[in-house]
């Protein structure tokens, strides 16, 4: 007698849903432990200390905050529910069997799509049935509303993970004939975009000289790659103001909403597909022969770059790109090979496949010479000065080791003199590039080494990101036309040194200079110890303040150097730092060096401080310690 119902078989459904308990018990019990369980024991723990009922309320309103553990969880089960599901696809007997019942394709799939989500979602909605009838029992109906409606948000989203990651799993199933394949596939549809991306990224930034993809948006890669999406999707967020939370909200339950529609449409194709499927195809690695090609071409691609990257960089033999070049296109035609083996389920595969590795062979050694040889003109890539809209990033500032080892580049330093000057390093680098070549072998060498992390924003809206690792060399210092040179003018330049010092930022009326302390100077007790100069008043400290920033104006501290062990710098510098701990209320600035936090009624205390190397031409700093009698306590220590 044919069913009313074309998509569903009330009696297959209840035989899968009998065979496969353990799956969705097993996921009963877990969420049961994980919600009601969790709920009643914050009650039962808080219940001897009169706040029983304030502790399960807190529980019950932070519910979605669990939902991102949950994406973890059911990214996992839908795959094991899809296997279960549908695991007669994947044995001869099982799979002639079942499609000899009296029984349409459409009606078959959707009865056992139909069960495997339920292995997921019954046991979420009976849990959520257990957690309203609790919450009703325990909390004064003050608290229905709050607990209620974050319950609601936690299942919707659950529900939209569940949906999604199931359709992804059988539109998986789809493919293949081989239960095992199944998770394989799965997981590279949902990572598949991100690490394609990492492993671009990683073979660029092994051949490309400077590369770097940190101004690049990944956005976007995120949004193509499910269960990272999803994840982000779901993070709850809560907007706080003045110690009070004010909203609430999931991250972007747009995304998750959207993804629950890719989900029902990727279902719609795997019906399709399903129809057409052989049912001779169980046990074939894919079943589909339509995609038999892109699944040779992926894996090797895939183990090209992944593989081939790995052994490039770990091994790193003679040249490290030509040597890197070598591993690509090796790993790419083992992939190949080993993809045709996974499809005949043979090792003789060798006569049959030479075309086909030998095009994926040659593709790989085009694009190792396009990146081998820079086709595409990045290494040498610059932008123009009147396109450039900010530059963020870091410069180092070579030595001493104080508050200005770093020039952070950003709102405060987006001024047209600081991009010029940031520009002119820049260019310098690539004019070296061109002259004499990427420095791979010379980056041993060097006498010491300047870190450049650049990130251009340009009108068009792109950015150009770029990072080096600058060898410095002693003879190169002052001859012009070197990197050396360049980066030496550069660290040279007062204004560049007094925003890496940012001396503004601690001076403001939220800010308390706090103490004073010396560092590594000649004590009674130590020959390379501290000293808290504790007997300072508020306006001595003031004071020494004044006088750092007198000198530092004058040009005697806060003079920067590219190599340590340079004997200029050894012979204009001392050991001992100077270092001054500030407090404010609210957040300290961005490259501060906090030091602890603590808090008032007012807000959040930060102490974090300034650290100045003392030169010997430091007179006023220098004059005002001695006035305060500090050097009966302690002896400066010269670099020897």
């Amino acid at each position: 007698m044919r069913s009313a119902t074309p998509f569903f078989d009330s009696a297959l459904y209840r035989k899968t849903m009998a065979r496969f308990w353990p799956l969705w018990a097993g996921w009963t019990l877990l969420l049961t432990f994980l919600v009601p369980v969790q709920l009643v024991g914050r009650y039962f723990d808080a219940l001897h200390q009169n706040h029983a009922v304030q502790a399960m309320a807190d529980y019950a309103a932070n519910l979605p905050q669990m939902v991102y553990v949950m994406g973890i969880l059911q990214l996992v089960l839908c795959a094991l529910c899809a296997m279960a599901a549908f695991s007669y696809l994947y044995n001869n007997r099982s799979a002639f069997m079942m499609h000899a019942l009296p029984m349409r394709r459409e009606k078959l799939f959707g009865t056992q799509y139909l069960s495997g989500i339920s292995m997921v979602v019954l046991p979420e909605l009976a849990v959520s049935v257990l957690v309203v009838v609790l919450e009703l029992a325990l909390l004064p109906s003050e608290h229905w509303g709050t607990a209620l409606s974050a319950l609601g948000c936690w299942l919707l989203a659950v529900l939209a993970q569940a949906v999604t990651f199931y359709s992804i799993a059988v539109f998986c199933a789809m493919f293949t004939g081989h239960i095992l394949a199944l998770p394989v596939f799965y997981g590279v549809v949902n990572f598949l975009v991100t690490a394609v991306y990492g492993l671009l990224q990683q073979l660029c930034h092994l051949f490309l000289y400077g590369f770097s993809a940190a101004g690049l948006s990944d956005s976007w890669v995120t949004k193509l790659t499910p269960a990272l999406a999803i994840f982000d999707a779901s993070r709850w967020v809560e907007n706080w103001k003045g110690g009070v939370r004010i909203s609430s909200q999931f991250a972007s339950p747009g995304t998750l909403g959207a993804y629950v529609v890719v989900g029902l449409i990727l279902t719609v194709l795997a019906l399709f597909i399903y129809r057409r499927r052989h049912v001779e195809s169980a046990g074939d690695v894919v079943a589909v022969p339509l995609v038999r090609p892109l699944f040779r071409w992926s894996v090797a691609l895939c183990s090209g770059l992944f593989l081939g990257a790995f052994c490039g960089s770990l091994l790193n033999f003679g040249n490290p790109r030509l040597f890197l070049c070598i591993m690509v296109v090796l790993w790419t035609l083992v992939g190949y090979v080993a993809a045709e083996m996974m499809l005949k389920k043979s090792f003789h595969v060798l006569r049959g496949c030479r075309k086909g590795a030998a095009a994926a062979t040659a593709l790989s050694i085009l694009l190792c010479a396009g990146c081998y040889f820079d086709w595409m003109g990045v290494e040498t890539r610059l932008p123009a000065l009147d396109q450039v809209v900010s530059i963020d990033g870091t410069v180092n500032m070579g030595v001493p080791w104080d508050s200005g080892r770093d020039l952070i580049l950003g709102e405060n330093t987006n001024t047209q003199s600081v991009r010029e000057k940031v520009l002119k390093l820049h260019q310098a680098v690539v004019a070296d590039l061109e002259k004499n070549g990427r420095p791979d072998e010379a980056e041993t060498m060097g006498n010491d080494y300047i870190a450049v992390d650049l990130s251009y924003q340009l009108k068009n809206g792109r950015t150009l990101s770029r990072r080096y690792h600058l060898p410095i060399y002693q003879e190169d210092l002052k001859k012009e036309g070197t990197v050396s040179f360049a980066v030496q003018q550069f660290l040279s330049d007062r204004e560049l040194a007094g925003l890496a010092y940012n001396f503004d930022q601690y001076e403001g009326s939220e800010i308390s200079l706090m103490a004073v302390e010396l560092d590594y100077v000649k004590t009674d007790r130590d020959t390379n110890g501290s000293l808290m100069l504790e007997e300072l008043t508020g306006a001595q400290r003031s004071e020494l303040w004044k006088a750092v920033r007198q000198d530092f104006d004058a040009g005697n501290i806060g003079v920067r150097w590219a190599i340590d062990s340079d004997k200029e710098r050894l012979a204009n510098t001392y050991r001992t730092d100077l270092k001054f701990y500030f407090r404010t209320v609210g957040e300290p600035p961005h490259d501060a060096e906090v030091g602890s936090t603590a808090y008032t009624n007012s807000g959040e205390v930060y102490d974090w401080g300034a650290t100045i190397t003392l030169t010997p031409q430091a007179s006023h700093t220098l004059g005002l310690l001695q006035e305060y009698g500090v050097w009966d306590q302690c002896e400066l220590i010269p670099w020897d």
